[in-house]
């Protein structure tokens, strides 16, 4: 049977899940008769990125703006999406597509793949949010998840679960490195609970007490992002410690680095983390998600926890530049050889095969 796939995304900003949606797209639409984005967008210029992105890569995208939690006529305009493209599977990305999209497809014997991209419950609506997203999983064909340890032991989905590892363009490890006499350390994360920048700034007062040459960018905004640079201007760090904001262009400031620092208390497997392993910069990070497994196989980067563990790692790093630029290579060999989109999709592509064989549900 062929394949007509539909992805849907509900989006506000360009982020670790846009960035997977925007690299599988031209991949997609390459190899299957019809693969299509549908957008739930905000009505402000950030939730329109992925569709601009989408659009300069030519890829056939359809949006519309939905800001309640539940829209009768995000509903309709789904199932007419559907219908009107004789689409067999649907593919969503977060809870709000997923919900909508299950009762959009009811009686039309359509295919559902759900793909989680990281965790909710960093608050009381994100926790609610959860709730209501695992009653609707029960009525998907299957469940992808980008950390391998989440497919585990997952009570009521049965077979279902699948690992999907997240890829990059293998092209992504053409950008040219600048190179520099202090240690560039870079986080890409949004400032919200879950990325705990606080410890990020608690290692940079350390590393300056110690007297360590560096000098740490944050890019990304975020409702905390006003709060890290109060607690940055307290601790005297400004001469350290750099706030760019949202980027568009990361890759840039990425070639501007040497490592990636990551303090996460939760992820799935990071964008952010592939990418920028891909140009050569491997990464210190919490044993979170993904993560453990791909610096161990990789055999680049270091796990931390605590300030005193991520300090001693960070100064061994400024202290030896050959085991950071070893580590650099083996960084992009890795990625190239195991986590290129390609990959990504023949593995989906598995997927899909398996559930258009299915009886229809």
């Amino acid at each position: 049977m062929k394949k007509r796939v539909l992805h849907i995304r509900s989006t506000i900003g360009m982020y670790g899940a846009e960035r997977v949606v925007a690299n599988m797209m031209p991949v997609l639409t390459n190899l299957y008769e019809y693969a299509s984005c549908y957008l739930i967008q905000g009505d402000d210029l950030s939730s329109n990125k992925l569709a601009s992105l989408l659009i300069d890569n030519r890829i056939d995208v359809k949006s519309t703006i939905s800001k309640k939690k539940f829209d009768f006529d995000l509903i309709k305009s789904i199932r007419s999406e559907v219908t009107n493209n004789n689409v067999n599977i649907v593919h969503t990305h977060d809870y709000k597509s997923l919900i909508h999209t299950t009762l959009a497809v009811m009686g039309l014997g359509i295919k559902k793949v759900h793909h989680v991209h990281g965790a909710l419950g960093n608050t009381k609506s994100e926790k609610f949010y959860a709730f209501v997203e695992n009653i609707f999983k029960l009525f998907v064909h299957r469940i992808l998840f980008v950390n391998s340890s989440s497919t585990k032991n997952k009570a009521g989905f049965n077979n279902k679960t699948h690992f999907l590892a997240n890829g990059i363009p293998t092209d992504a490890t053409s950008e040219a490195r600048i190179s520099s006499k202090i240690l560039r350390i870079v986080m890409v994360a949004r400032f919200t609970p879950e990325k705990n920048h606080k410890l990020a700034i608690d290692i940079a007062d350390e590393l300056r007490n110690l007297g360590a040459n560096f000098k740490l960018t944050m890019l990304g905004d975020g409702d905390l992002l006003e709060e890290i640079k109060a607690l940055t201007k307290k601790r005297n760090l400004e001469d350290f410690v750099q706030f760019t904001g949202f980027v568009d262009d990361v890759p840039k400031w990425l070639a501007q680095s040497d490592l990636q620092l990551i303090t996460s208390t939760t992820e799935g497997m990071p964008m952010g983390l592939l990418e920028a392993m891909s140009l050569g910069i491997p990464a210190v990070s919490t044993p979170v998600g993904s993560i453990p497994e791909i610096i161990k196989r990789s055999k680049s980067g270091a796990l931390a926890e605590t300030n005193d563990q991520f300090v001693s790692v960070l100064t061994k790093y400024i202290n030896s530049p050959n085991t950071l630029s070893q580590e650099s290579a083996l960084a992009t060999s890795y990625v190239v050889e195991n986590l290129s989109v390609e990959k990504q999709v023949e593995n989906l592509s598995e997927i899909y095969d398996e559930i258009l064989g299915l009886d229809c549900a």
